[in-house]
């Protein structure tokens, strides 16, 4: 039987407190930009990271180009899926030339697999914040890690089944809502 662990109350109040030192901080970013890739679970995991940046009082920016903050949020399903993701990664290396505050973050399921995170983090050293499916909920804590230490984070938690609650979530359309029915 695979074994399941909550994320308890204590640990949601202390991203909500990572959330407003972020929004209080003078240097962080004011927009962000989210790209999903893969299915519907990628779709609402990436509406709690939207609904976590707007807690940070960032706002949704039309492009990646005018974006402070552009996050990937990936999926490992399909090798196109994974080529693509790691294609328009390196592609932001460019961009970071032009914008050095600007952060890059990569999450989802092609980060929790090993090989995949330690090949971001060997060839892709411009990238600021990689996590996984299984720790997504700490990424305001990696966020206020990287603006007040200027060092990335990587970071993926290796347990299966993780199951977090209650996290904000920014829904694109008031009529429809993704429910999760597993965590991957």
């Amino acid at each position: 039987m695979k074994q399941t662990e909550y994320l308890y109350k204590r640990d949601l109040e202390d991203q909500y407190r990572y959330m407003k030192m972020v929004a209080e901080l003078k240097d962080r970013p004011a927009t962000y930009k989210i790209i999903t890739l893969g299915c519907q679970m990628n779709v609402r995991d990436s509406q709690h990271i939207a609904g976590m940046l707007e807690i940070m009082d960032m706002s949704e920016a039309q492009d990646k180009e005018s974006a402070d903050l552009v996050l990937y949020n990936t999926c490992c399903v399909r090798e196109n899926a994974e080529n693509k993701a790691l294609g328009n990664v390196i592609w932001l290396k460019e961009l970071k030339k032009d914008k050095p505050g600007m952060l890059i973050c990569v999450g989802g399921c092609m980060t929790q697999e090993p090989e995949i995170a330690e090949q971001i983090k060997k060839l892709y050293p411009f990238v600021d914040i990689v996590f996984g499916t299984h720790n997504m909920h700490k990424l305001p804590e990696y966020i206020y890690r990287t603006l007040t230490t200027g060092e990335p984070v990587i970071e993926r938690y290796e347990i299966d089944g993780s199951v977090v609650e209650d996290l904000p979530d920014k829904k694109d359309n008031k009529y429809q809502a993704f429910v999760n029915i597993m965590y991957g």
